[in-house]
């Protein structure tokens, strides 16, 4: 959609509130592409927007609204609009652009003056000095780690001193020139992704970053962003390399790292970096990968039983998406009190090998104590059976779930499907249960009637209807209650009905019922043998009959 008919349709309420917001480091990453945080109140938000001739190609927002478009993506394109970015203006004919005063003087002047009062310059203005030298310096051929280091620590240095707290100004100068004092680096990891230096180079910078990050206070997410991005760019570096032997070795060094360190001080860079090469690869080398994953584990005697849950958790996920679960799936095991990794286990075995699935899934039921960590196990297997049309195990795992997930509909699957002498075992057991409710959950009374209903057992429910149970509960069967035996129903309603009610109000439609329903010499009849207290059912219908 194009930028101007979005911005036209702004309405005038969010025109107002756009201007509540705070857009800040509005930049732009590459072209078309903006970047820039939104400040609402409290919060931050970041805003990513990519316009391509005047339209709106792509746009995200991390605060989580279900909208289209934001107030925060709204606020950055309404920002964009009046700093007449490049992208959203027509293109003009270039022009010869009229020089400077300052860039005159530059031509003009001797190289010796200009040499000297830089020279001056770079004494009060490190930061300057170090791009300088970033831009016109000789590069390195080699690097090593303490190379690497020494470059980030100078260029945050030159900006933070011994500073612990940065406004979001001071980070961006920072990570601009973090992010060009790493351009040569990147160049090297690029010619020489083959050398297992390169993952030692990638822990140097994530040292140094993280470092910063932990002494340092700000509010930007800028350094990380830096940090991703050079992870990112080695692992494409590392899935670029064509002699297999080497791509092999530089994988093992990584998984090495991950599962050596893994126990003790867990190679958290070496991690992220593994994640970006699974994602950065083909389909065919990640098949490679996770053979070689498997040999490496093997060779080092690990089993995934002793690698962090973390570790285990992205592995498998790696296996799903290239569909080499089926072939790896006896890797894996339920681990005890682990429910979120054993239900992503089981729900991915549950379309691969469901008597695996089924196993697995009772053995974590027996291991449990309580019963309410079995519900979502109890869950899993009903689903299962019932794509293999077994209903008898079903009903059974229906019964198990009946009561944390209570339903008319799910009694009724059961009462229809179940043998009848289970079932009575079943009934027995949840009306009692559900009779037991009544003083501590008063929607237990409204769920008993709603059951009875249901299998139109209205001699039952006439049972029920005592003083313990409120006139609102069988109001809304009245009807099925008087064809069914209305002196009955009369008999229940006026022994009830002689109880003061205090605070509860009498229901009218109950009054109006009986009134209409029962003969005037029939109801004094029956009201002269029964107590008529104050404020009761039974004072407010003989009020009514006179």
């Amino acid at each position: 959609m194009k930028v101007t008919d979005i911005l036209k349709g702004i309405p005038k309420a969010t025109l107002k509130k756009i201007e509540s917001v705070l857009v800040r480091e509005l930049d732009e990453e590459k072209k078309g592409v903006f970047v820039s945080y939104v400040d609402e109140g409290d919060s931050t938000f970041d805003v990513r927007l990519e316009v391509f001739e005047n339209k709106l190609i792509k746009h995200l927002c991390d605060c989580g609204v279900d909208e289209e478009y934001c107030l925060h993506k709204l606020a950055v394109l309404k920002s964009l609009k009046s700093a007449n970015k490049s992208t959203l203006k027509v293109e003009k004919k270039k022009r010869t652009r009229k020089l400077s005063e300052s860039e005159i003087l530059i031509m003009n002047l001797d190289k010796d003056a200009i040499a000297s009062w830089m020279q001056s310059l770079f004494k009060v203005n490190k930061d300057l000095e170090l791009q300088f030298l970033l831009q016109f310096g000789k590069q390195e051929v080699h690097y090593i780690p303490e190379d690497v280091k020494l470059l980030i620590n100078e260029a945050i240095k030159s900006v933070v001193g011994k500073r612990k707290k940065l406004d979001a100004r001071e980070v961006k100068k920072v990570a601009d020139l973090v992010n060009q004092s790493l351009e040569g680096v990147k160049e090297f990891i690029l010619i020489h992704s083959h050398q297992e230096t390169v993952i030692d180079l990638t822990n140097a910078v994530y040292e140094c970053i993280s470092d910063f990050e932990s002494r340092v206070t700000y509010t930007s997410v800028r350094m990380l962003r830096v940090l991703d991005a050079f992870i990112e760019h080695v692992a494409l570096s590392i899935v670029q390399i064509k002699d297999v032997s080497a791509l092999k070795n530089m994988f093992r060094k990584i998984w090495d790292n991950v599962f050596k360190l893994n126990n003790e001080t867990y190679s958290r860079c070496d991690f992220e970096l593994l994640k970006y090469v699974f994602s950065s690869c083909t389909v065919e080398q990640n098949v490679f990968f996770v053979s070689e994953t498997i040999k490496e584990m093997e060779r080092l005697g690990i089993s995934f039983d002793s690698v962090s849950m973390e570790v285990k958790s992205f592995f498998l996920d790696v296996l799903v998406s290239d569909s080499l679960i089926k072939e790896y799936k006896n890797y894996f095991v339920p681990i005890r009190f682990e429910n979120e990794f054993n239900m992503k286990l089981l729900n991915i075995l549950k379309d691969v090998d469901g008597d695996l699935m089924e196993e697995y899934a009772l053995t974590i039921i027996n291991s449990n104590r309580e019963e309410k960590y079995n519900f979502a196990y109890y869950q899993i297997l009903q689903d299962w059976y019932l794509s293999i049309n077994d209903l008898e195990k079903v009903v059974k795992y229906k019964k198990l779930l009946f009561l944390y997930n209570r339903s008319v509909e799910e009694y009724m699957y059961i009462l229809n499907n179940d043998d009848i002498s289970s079932f009575k075992k079943f009934r027995q057991y949840l009306f009692k249960h559900l009779q037991s409710e009544f003083h501590k959950r008063k929607r237990s009374e409204d769920f008993v009637f709603a059951l009875l209903d249901a299998e139109k057992d209205y001699s039952e429910m006439l049972t029920y209807i005592d003083y313990h149970i409120r006139f609102h509960v069988f109001f809304p069967y009245l009807n099925e209650l008087f064809s069914f035996n209305k002196e009955e129903l009369l008999k229940r309603l006026l022994f009830i009905g002689k109880y003061s009610l205090y605070g509860e109000e009498v229901h009218d439609g109950a009054v109006e019922f009986v009134v209409a329903n029962y003969s005037k010499e029939h109801l004094l009849l029956q009201l002269n043998s029964e107590i008529v207290g104050r404020h009761s059912f039974n004072e407010t219908l003989l009020l009514a009959l006179n």
